[in-house]
């Protein structure tokens, strides 16, 4: 009876093998007669697992901190946060790690609306051109404002450069109904260095970027984000400063 059992036992054993082999082998052959179709069926499947994760209402305000490392530690990101308010999401400062990280967090960079620099260290903006890249091959598909003081848009001209060959690539394969390369950039818009100016005033929304003291880094800002008569002041990186206050 036992050696009837372990027999039974043996040929199940043998038998899902044998399918868990013709599944790999049918895998294999689909991705590799049909690699074009499979590609694109992976990033549309991406975009669509990518969308409505966060679904605010109209007048709520969300705030994630993606990143608060600082740019010798490696066990977090760095500086990044997500505001989320008025059906808009904003991304404050993109620092090394920023993009795996919002990824792991699920956050929607497919909706991404807008990206503010608050200076120009590594730990602030290096994942810029990624964040750019990143959030058009998720499925954005809408423009990209990009906003920062004086430096921006060298910054940003450097980086069409750069990614010149990478959006070229992604059109040619995935061709440019799924890839528009109307949206593959990032929008700069420059502010100069005043001690406080609105830099965004729309639906409702207002942003004001203003000078902190982060020595010898001029210019450095720091963002006030005003909603619904509730108020979000990030101050990027300062020393001790009664701007900081008043604008909080």
């Amino acid at each position: 009876m036992g050696e009837k059992i372990n027999e039974n036992l043996t040929m199940k054993k043998k038998l899902s093998f044998s399918l868990l082999l013709f599944s790999i082998f049918l895998s294999i052959s689909i991705i590799s007669f049909f690699p074009e179709k499979f590609s694109t069926y992976l990033i549309n499947y991406n975009i669509d697992k990518n969308q409505n994760r966060f679904n605010f209402k109209k007048d709520e305000i969300a705030v994630f901190t993606i990143g608060t490392g600082s740019p010798l530690g490696a066990q977090r990101a760095n500086s990044g946060t997500a505001v989320f308010l008025n059906e808009k999401f904003f991304l404050f400062d993109v620092g090394d790690g920023v993009v795996q990280k919002a990824e792991n967090m699920n956050l929607p960079l497919n909706q991404l609306d807008g990206i503010f620099i608050t200076h120009y260290h590594s730990d602030h903006y290096i994942d810029l051109p990624y964040m750019i890249n990143r959030s058009w091959v998720l499925g954005r598909n809408q423009d990209l404002n990009v906003y920062g003081p004086t430096g921006l848009k060298e910054i940003l001209d450097s980086n069409k450069s750069f990614l010149k060959l990478e959006n070229k690539y992604r059109v040619d394969h995935h061709g440019p109904e799924l890839m528009n390369t109307k949206y593959a950039l990032g929008i700069p818009n420059e502010f100069e260095n005043l001690d406080k100016q609105i830099i965004y005033n729309k639906d409702g929304v207002k942003i004001t970027a203003f000078n902190v003291d982060h020595y010898p880094v001029i210019p450095a800002v720091g963002y006030s984000i005003e909603f619904n008569n509730k108020k979000i002041v990030i101050s990027g990186d300062t020393k001790a400063n009664k701007v900081v206050f008043e604008m909080a």
